[in-house]
């Protein structure tokens, strides 16, 4: 073999095999160049909902009555002007439609039932669509009346969930908290979906059982 050949054989011998595992290379570059960019346009789609949600976000919140009063809620049929009657706003941003609201009772004194007793379900109830700063009053749809715990129960607590959606679609929860006489403990959070609207039989029959 002549002189020149050998450093030949050696360079096609190294060659070769990089020759080879190029394209492989070129390719799993791209697949990560791929990846990155969808990740990096993942991003900023999730960042412009974000701004969107925030720009269309409501928030309901229970406003305060007379100091003595209790609040209350009245059958959607029922025409009387209620002075001390539950009065919402939308603090928000955006329209909250949709709505309902649910009232858990905590605290009753000898009360040894596993699940507390649900007062108000949001399938007996119906909130109109509230623009952002406006005002509703909330209607009972199976239940003639109910009044929140009144301010000498110091040991018993109504907690109100009102249930309520954008025009984006989202639906939010808002959660307070009324005992001795005032609302506190406001929080609002983000669901998944729509709460059933069924009415539970058993909570009804709980309710009445429970005598308040």
């Amino acid at each position: 073999m002549a002189a020149w050949a050998v450093p030949v054989v050696v360079f096609a011998f190294l060659l070769v095999p990089e020759l080879v595992r190029a394209p492989y290379r070129l390719h799993a570059e791209s697949i990560e160049q791929r990846d990155a960019a969808i990740a990096r346009l993942q991003a900023v789609e999730q960042a412009g909902d974000k701004a969107l949600a925030a720009q269309s976000r409501p928030m309901l919140i229970p406003l305060e009555t007379a100091p003595g009063s209790d609040p209350i809620v009245s059958h959607e049929g029922d025409t009387q002007e209620y002075v001390f009657a539950l009065v919402l706003q939308n603090i928000g941003a955006g329209p909250a439609m949709n709505g309902a609201f649910q009232v858990v009772r905590k605290g009753i004194p000898g009360y040894r039932y596993q699940k507390l007793p649900v007062m108000v379900q949001f399938g007996q109830t119906r909130i109109d669509v509230v623009p952002a700063g406006g005002k509703a009053q909330p209607r009972l749809t199976s239940l003639d009346s109910f009044r929140f715990i009144g301010s000498s129960s110091t040991p018993i607590a109504d907690e109100l969930t009102l249930e309520y959606q954008s025009v984006d679609g989202h639906w939010y929860q808002t959660i307070a908290t009324r005992q001795g006489g005032r609302w506190s403990d406001f929080q609002q959070v983000q669901i998944p979906h729509q709460s059933t609207r069924e009415i539970d039989q058993a909570e009804v029959a709980a309710r009445s059982d429970i005598g308040m």
